[in-house]
């Protein structure tokens, strides 16, 4: 085997299975009624996510203009089954 025979080989999507769960995503209501489950305000949520929070505030629009994005989407299920990110900015002991 030589090097681009290699190389080629690992261009494939790493979690196919995932990123076709990812692309069903959340409604905006769903999106808003999960960070608000959380106790997170759209800032706290943006910091989280590595976004602006007006960014958040658009995911959750009514509208739809700007569907939530499936990653964020993703990590908010994730928090939503107690997972808890080194930048959580709420203390569990509330």
């Amino acid at each position: 085997m030589n090097l681009h025979s290699f190389t080629t080989d690992t261009r494939r999507p790493m979690l196919p299975s995932i990123a076709k769960e990812e692309k069903q995503g959340m409604t905006p209501k769903e999106f808003k009624a999960a960070r608000e489950k959380l106790d997170l305000s759209a800032a706290e949520l943006g910091r989280i996510l590595n976004t602006d929070p007006r960014t958040v505030r658009r995911w959750e629009d009514a509208s739809g203009t700007r569907p939530p994005n499936p990653i964020a989407c993703r990590v908010l299920e994730w928090m939503l089954e107690g997972y808890r990110p080194p930048e959580w900015p709420r203390s569990e002991n509330k």
